[in-house]
């Protein structure tokens, strides 16, 4: 929780950029809180578990993508 503050209060970014990255990362400690306590697994070889496997999947792969890459420009430019 003390990084998230950090980012949030006083991150390498402007504001409002602080504060998404925050959520962002909140969004991802949150699926893998799920992921590791409340998991619901549709039975395997049905639609619902293919589209369950990648949809969650993609979504955290994505926002840690976006998190990385905001980084990277901000420092790649110092």
């Amino acid at each position: 929780m003390r990084m998230l503050n950090f980012i949030k209060f006083k991150g390498p970014f402007d504001k409002d950029i602080n504060k998404e990255i925050y959520w962002d990362l909140k969004d991802l400690k949150k699926l893998r809180h799920q992921s590791d306590y409340y998991l619901e697994v549709p039975r395997e070889g049905t639609k619902e578990y293919d589209d369950w496997i990648f949809e969650d999947t993609d979504f955290a792969i994505n926002l840690a993508n976006k998190i990385i890459n905001q980084f990277k420009t901000r420092f790649d430019n110092s």
